[in-house]
């Protein structure tokens, strides 16, 4: 990655639309522990999972960590930072470059909600230590949900990736986290602002007007079918296929209306070759004899 501009997240930077190049589907595991670290410029968040939640672009990811940056290190709309950044690291299970995923932080706009209840949460209980650089990491004790799913939206989302194969994810302003501000305060008594950054070499991106698709990713136990759009449909499909058990029971065949059918059927067969004999029987006379004169 190249020093250069910001981003600016705005409609009027779009370049193209993206479905299958840019396909993001997750399915967050539920983080049993939190724990925060600061380091300086931003808070660092730990994130455990046992599989791997996230598909991206065909290819299967893990949360590595969540970040917390004041302000943001994109630029919205009119070419200003917004109060915050969520940003959140994948790394790619196999061997390939990472997906980063975005989220604007807002004292001004965006959604209130369980994300931003988490983050809230998570902010107010650092500041109340008063996390300092070097200081070791703080387990977050009073989070009773931690979970990605109730943070990252299901909306529409930016999508660019620089010449290195960096894979970056950002939600636009609507979809920002809210937070209040008091909260915004206690985190910039913590951290200062990121002047390091190293901003991509492009100067457009793409849009994903379908948004995520919630589902499957490796070793979830389900058959999952991500149906993405052919630009005719504005609709992704889950399917869930269920194989129908094998029943060996005898029991269950005889007492079944397959049985019946046939048995009526056998019954109904005999009874014609009885009534045909019968009518035989009845009609059957001797042959007339020849009598040769004497």
């Amino acid at each position: 990655m190249t020093i250069q501009t910001p981003m600016n997240i705005s409609q009027g930077n779009i370049d193209t639309y993206c479905y299958e190049t840019c396909a993001y589907t997750f399915k967050y595991k539920a983080s049993t522990t939190c724990t925060v670290t600061n380091y300086g410029t931003y808070l660092q968040l730990s994130y455990d999972t046992g599989s791997s939640p996230v598909i991206f672009n065909g290819n299967d990811y893990n949360v590595n960590n969540i970040k917390i940056y004041s302000p943001s290190l994109h630029y919205f709309n009119n070419g200003t930072q917004t109060e915050g950044e969520i940003i959140i690291t994948h790394d790619q299970i196999s061997v390939g470059m990472p997906l980063i995923v975005c989220i604007p932080l807002s004292t001004r706009m965006g959604k209130s909600g369980e994300a931003s209840q988490i983050i809230t949460n998570i902010i107010n209980e650092t500041a109340k230590v008063e996390l300092k650089k070097g200081d070791k990491p703080l387990d977050i004790k009073s989070l009773t949900y931690y979970d990605l799913n109730g943070i990252v939206p299901k909306s529409p989302f930016y999508y660019y990736h620089d010449v290195t194969g960096d894979n970056i994810i950002v939600y636009g302003l609507q979809d920002a986290i809210s937070i209040d501000s008091s909260t915004l305060e206690k985190l910039k008594k913590m951290i200062t602002e990121e002047t390091n950054v190293e901003y991509p070499s492009v100067d457009y991106y793409y849009y994903n007007k379908y948004g995520p698709t919630v589902g499957g990713g490796t070793g979830d136990g389900e058959i999952y079918i991500d149906c993405q759009p052919t630009g005719n449909s504005e609709e992704t499909t889950e399917v869930e296929y269920t194989k129908p058990p094998i029943n060996n029971d005898l029991g269950s065949f005889f007492n079944s209306k397959v049985l019946t059918i046939i048995i009526a059927a056998l019954v109904f067969v005999m009874l014609i070759v009885l009534i045909h004999r019968v009518l035989v029987y009845f009609s059957w006379k001797k042959p007339a004899r020849i009598v040769v004169p004497s």
